[in-house]
């Protein structure tokens, strides 16, 4: 997500944010881009690129393990004069699966 960002950048800024709602933690990921409706249809699709050497595997890979591996949610949002947003959520995380005390101090 923050490579891409980077990448699309044009040099502008990349916020990333990582939120907590209730047992969802929320990674966002923002540039000042917009991705035009064409390129929408197929962000996610294997071997898509818009790079010029690209491989497509950047968004694919990232909604594959997001998703099915990590039982997550991966999704973007994209507006003219706001830019765009991909988000990744992750449900239903107790406090204690991340910071399990694994006996080491």
């Amino acid at each position: 997500m923050v490579k891409n960002a980077v990448e699309a950048s044009d040099d502008e800024p990349v916020t990333i944010e990582v939120l907590s709602e209730l047992n969802d933690i929320i990674f966002k990921v923002h540039n000042c881009q917009y991705i035009s409706r064409d390129i929408q249809l197929q962000i996610f699709k294997r071997s898509f690129s818009t790079k010029e050497k690209g491989q497509g595997i950047g968004t694919y890979s990232m909604k594959l393990l997001g998703e099915k591996y990590l039982a997550g949610e991966v999704s973007f949002s994209t507006e003219k004069r706001l830019g765009t947003t991909f988000t990744f959520r992750l449900s239903n995380v107790k406090r204690n699966d991340i910071f399990a005390d694994n006996g080491n101090k």
